[in-house]
């Protein structure tokens, strides 16, 4: 075995490669001073073949003397065992052999395709053999050498220190690979920072911009009539609940006597199908519709004799007795004065804050700053995630890339007792 040298050499990815190539000439022209007295070989058993198969050929068994029938099988048995020998020369004659990989794929492929067809063709061997066994025991030892010639070709192929240096060369492919996606990467991360420094630049000017706006003098005003505003409608809130809670003990009838109207079979005015729908679904809007509570009465009162002749959504006359008493106090109720009044006196206090509301710039102002500072942090927040990703990604990728400059390393080491160190740039 060659010896390991003691120096060291440390090559760039570009020098490494025409490294490679100049050591892989001289060991595949050192491969091939070895292996050619094999394809000689090769090339000599057949033509010894061919020419047994071209004896084969001119006897006609068929019309020779003996069992007619048995010589009639032979015969088309010999056609198909020259049939598919002459396939197999044709297919392992000697190429012209370039490189490694294409002697190394000859001598596979021939003995695999031999091997094969031999295993194929062997009845019509034995059905051959029955009339021509002296050239047919000729013909075997030739096959015989023919296949022990690829053994030993596939034997010296197995041994070349080629073989490390195609693994090595495929482990440059996935290098290349690694190092193209680390560019990408680092030209991702770099862009993310960029981003992301922009994205602080902004937060910190908008905040700087939220402090002056809070620190206005019309902020205090703001901020008064903001919290009236609040106060009057949760006092409308309170209102709408109450309705929803009085009319909750009908609901249920209510509900019924909407689907008979919308399904025809109960004649109502198109405002008062429309109002009865908003009391069910948005009693805000609803009582904006029927300031006054009348059309809600009147609903009421046209529900009365519907739960009084039908089952409408009651389970017996005792349900309906108690829901009729309900009923009727709800439309002896004064809705209008204990609900609807004051809802529309805190409508129109709610309607002259909003007034002022407007006419103040600043309280948009720092909304509109809020706003954009919340969008601000979720940029962030999403560019530093990516950010983050984008890193651990690079810091698997140099393991990956160290781990296959090592394997590499390693095989010309093996190989071409070289000692070498592939400088990487990361």
């Amino acid at each position: 075995m060659e010896p390991v040298p003691d120096t060291t050499a440390i090559l760039l990815l570009p020098e490494f490669l025409d490294f490679l190539d100049k050591r892989e000439a001289v060991e595949f022209s050192a491969l091939m001073k070895r292996v050619s007295p094999r394809l000689n070989e090769i090339q000599t058993v057949q033509e010894e073949l061919s020419r047994q198969l071209d004896d084969f050929r001119k006897r006609n068994l068929e019309l020779e003397e003996g069992h007619t029938r048995l010589r009639k099988i032979v015969e088309s048995s010999k056609r198909g065992f020259l049939l598919a020998m002459d396939t197999v020369l044709a297919k392992t004659k000697v190429p012209d052999l370039e490189n490694f990989e294409a002697v190394k794929a000859f001598a596979a492929d021939s003995l695999a395709l031999l091997e094969r067809e031999v295993v194929s063709f062997g009845k019509n061997i034995v059905y051959t053999g029955l009339v021509m066994r002296r050239e047919l025991k000729d013909f075997g030892k030739a096959l015989q050498e023919f296949q022990s010639l690829l053994v030993d070709l596939n034997g010296l192929v197995a041994k070349s220190a080629l073989n490390q240096v195609s693994r090595c060369r495929a482990g440059l492919k996935d290098l290349q690979a690694l190092l193209a996606e680390r560019g990408s990467l680092t030209e991702k991360a770099a862009a993310l920072e960029a981003q992301l420094a922009e994205l602080r630049q902004k937060t910190d000017d908008t905040s700087q911009e939220l402090s002056l706006l809070r620190a206005s003098p019309e902020l205090v005003e703001w901020e008064k009539l903001v919290g009236q505003r609040d106060e009057l409608l949760a006092r409308q809130r309170d209102l709408k609940n109450r309705l929803v809670g009085l009319l909750a003990f009908v609901d249920k009838q209510l509900r019924r006597f909407l689907k008979r109207v919308q399904a025809g079979h109960y004649g109502l005015d198109p405002r008062q199908a429309k109002i009865l729908g908003l009391y069910l679904e948005n009693p805000f809007d609803a009582i904006r519709e029927d300031p006054e509570a009348r059309e809600l009465k009147r609903l009421l009162l046209q529900l009365r004799p519907l739960l009084e002749a039908e089952d409408i959504g009651v389970k017996d006359d005792r349900e309906r007795e108690r829901k009729l008493a309900t009923l009727n106090e709800l439309i002896a109720h004064d809705f209008f004065t204990e609900i609807f009044s004051k809802f529309n006196a805190l409508e129109a206090e709610l309607f002259a804050l909003g007034q002022r509301l407007s006419g103040m710039k600043l309280g948009d102002q720092i909304i509109a700053r809020e706003k954009w500072l919340h969008g601000l942090e979720g940029l962030k927040a999403s560019a530093a995630e990516e950010l983050s990703m984008v890193r651990a990604r690079l810091t698997e990728n140099e393991e990956q890339v160290m781990q296959c400059k090592g394997q590499i390393e390693t095989l010309v080491l093996a190989a071409l007792r070289s000692r070498v160190i592939l400088k990487v740039d990361l």
